[in-house]
């Protein structure tokens, strides 16, 4: 319903990432948290969880990507430094 309001809104598709995630869909959840991304750049619950599920995926490379950008906005936040 909220989506419907907005569906524009980067705070709907990371929550629908974070769903996504938790059920176990891991290409749904990433397409969600870039589609929170390219309307938030800087959103960074959704870098971390990006980054995170990057790292179950195994793509350590784009994963540290993400984790450096996390970095930059929140510098002094240890979440980045503790995945």
């Amino acid at each position: 319903e909220i989506s419907s309001l907005n569906p524009y809104s980067y705070q709907i598709a990371h929550l629908r990432g974070f769903i996504a995630d938790a059920k176990g869909q891991n290409k749904l959840a990433k397409q969600f948290y870039n589609d929170a991304l390219s309307i938030n750049p800087s959103h960074f619950p959704t870098l971390i969880q990006l980054t995170k599920l990057l790292i179950q995926c195994g793509n350590y490379s784009l994963a540290e990507k993400y984790a450096r950008d996390a970095i930059a906005i929140q510098p002094s936040n240890y979440q980045p430094w503790s995945l």
